[in-house]
């Protein structure tokens, strides 16, 4: 199986960089800090260990402001009584931040609502999922994408309907999201030239923690 080529890695990392510097950059103009300061600013300092033991990577989470919040608006109330008390939210991270560390930080609490927060297997409290007051950006430290479409037998991925549907609600929110935005192709030729579907999906699973990748050259 070939791999991508280099130039093609590269534009993917760009892409990452420039969406992150964007993030950055929203940051440091809403809190009126220099750009260059971000990396000082706005990170706490201290983090927690999330120690994944067999039992730990699927878990419950603690609902905080979610009901009021454009990630959660949608749910119905049974599916954010059963995020509550049922194992739906998968956890895959070794580090996060604490609510100790976001809450010591002006910064972090003027730009970010805590919308959820969880245990680790030290019953320290740590961040799972915030979203912006002001501008379109969330941040998860679960995933919730996996459910519907990963089977690797060592990640303990959480398949039961009302997970699935967790991935559902918030597949829809991002999307209606995306469509406020007017931003489009100069033309059909340009557009085609851009559709996932010019690279047809090959199965991984045998070779990596991945059900299915895209080579795209």
């Amino acid at each position: 199986m070939d791999l991508p080529d280099v130039k093609s890695v590269f534009m993917y990392f760009v892409t990452f960089i420039l969406i992150f510097m964007f993030a950055k950059g929203v940051l440091a103009v809403e809190t009126g800090e220099a750009f260059k300061q971000f990396g000082k600013s706005y990170i706490p300092a201290s983090y927690v260990k999330f120690l994944e033991s067999a039992g730990a990577r699927v878990a419950p989470i603690r609902l905080v402001y979610a009901l009021h919040s454009r990630m959660f608006k949608n749910f119905p109330k049974y599916l954010l009584q059963a995020l509550q008390v049922k194992p739906l939210a998968g956890h895959y991270h070794n580090w996060s931040i604490s609510v100790k560390s976001f809450t010591d930080n002006k910064n972090l609490t003027n730009f970010y609502k805590i919308l959820t927060t969880n245990m680790d297997s030290e019953q320290v409290e740590f961040v799972s999922t915030m979203e912006a007051f002001r501008y379109l950006i969330y941040a998860f430290q679960w995933h919730p994408e996996r459910s519907p479409y990963e089977w690797n037998a060592t990640w303990d991925i959480p398949h039961s309907s009302e997970a699935v549907q967790v991935a559902w609600y918030l597949a829809d929110l991002f999307v209606n999201e995306a469509r406020e935005n007017s931003c489009h192709f100069s033309n059909t030729m340009e557009e085609e030239k851009a559709l996932i579907y010019n690279y047809p999906p090959i199965y991984s699973g045998n070779i990596s923690k991945f059900e299915q990748i895209h080579l795209i050259d």
